[in-house]
């Protein structure tokens, strides 16, 4: 079994700290967890109220509550 599939962790690149810059943080995650990560993020920033931009979305990445119809 490839070591990508017993890792469970959604990011891609790390330690995440690593890519704090100045007001950003920048992190990739798995696309087998994007969906759900991405989700997270933006619901955990929105709670904080930050922003999260994903660019797959373009431009910001709305909360599940902005997402339901």
């Amino acid at each position: 079994m490839p070591d990508d599939e017993e890792d469970i962790r959604p990011w891609s690149a790390g330690p995440l700290m690593d890519e704090a810059s100045g007001l950003f943080v920048y992190f990739t995650m798995r696309y087998s967890m994007c969906e759900e990560v991405s989700a997270e993020a933006a619901r955990m920033a929105a709670s904080h109220g930050l922003v999260c931009y994903d660019p797959q979305w373009q431009p910001l990445r709305p909360t599940a509550e902005e997402q339901a119809p």
